[in-house]
């Protein structure tokens, strides 16, 4: 015979990303050597490794004010053993008590999105805001610091981003990077441009991919923008 247990546990969602005010359920996993996946979570003891951030209580996490934190839970009664072979059916596996797992978060922003369109059209050569000498598209934005939820984080912070192009690349150019500090309701003027020799005429497109961080710290969310001769989106924006 085999011995059935624990062979791993999960929680999810880690790393996870709260709003203040708000809340999220984290759920806490057990793996079996049967192949089966248990919840645990209203078994588990629950703990928070900063409340003044957030707290947690059978899983479920409340935002209190920005920074990070760390949930813990963990539960003796979960059997915690390797399986392995039984010489006799009468043989009982030994168990060694003891399961749990952490999950790191941050309670606070949790992505940058543009909310609104200052202005976007096809450019001339000279007009590129890199200073390019080929046409392309530019498109100026207001961006806005956001929570999870998608509410306004409303403080004044300096946000920067890094622009990196993925393994699409028809339309040439390299990555880029900015800063700037939000209005106190986290909003904040950002431009994206293109300028490649392919354009006007390509119907070909750049994908790249834009981490944010807010007063250094890195965000969860990360945007994607597809940059094409005819249009930029960000995030489907």
């Amino acid at each position: 015979m085999s011995c059935d247990g624990a062979t791993g546990y999960s929680m999810v969602a880690s790393p996870f990303a709260l709003a203040v005010g708000g809340q999220r359920q984290e759920t806490f996993y057990a793996q079996w050597s049967s192949g089966g996946q248990y919840d645990y979570t209203s078994q588990m003891t629950w703990s928070s490794s900063n409340p003044g951030v957030a707290t947690v209580q059978a899983g479920l996490g409340h935002g209190v004010s920005a920074g990070s934190v760390t949930f813990s839970a963990s539960d003796h009664y979960i059997a915690d053993y390797t399986p392995y072979q039984c010489y006799s059916a009468n043989m009982s596996c030994p168990i060694a008590q003891g399961g749990g797992g952490t999950g790191p978060g941050y309670v606070g922003p949790y992505q940058v999105e543009p909310i609104s369109i200052i202005a976007q059209g096809t450019i001339t050569p000279g007009e590129c805001p890199t200073g390019g000498s080929y046409p392309g598209y530019v498109k100026q934005v207001t961006n806005q610091v956001q929570d999870i939820a998608g509410a306004s984080y409303p403080h004044s912070v300096t946000v920067a981003d890094n622009i990196t192009v993925g393994s699409r690349h028809d339309l040439g150019g390299g990555t880029s990077t900015g800063s700037a500090t939000t209005g106190s309701d986290g909003s904040f003027e950002d431009t994206y441009s293109v300028c490649s020799s392919a354009c006007p005429g390509s119907t070909g497109e750049t994908d790249a991919v834009q981490n944010w961080t807010v007063n250094g710290v890195p965000l969860f969310h990360v945007n994607s923008i597809i940059y094409k001769c005819s249009s930029i989106s960000v995030d489907g924006h």
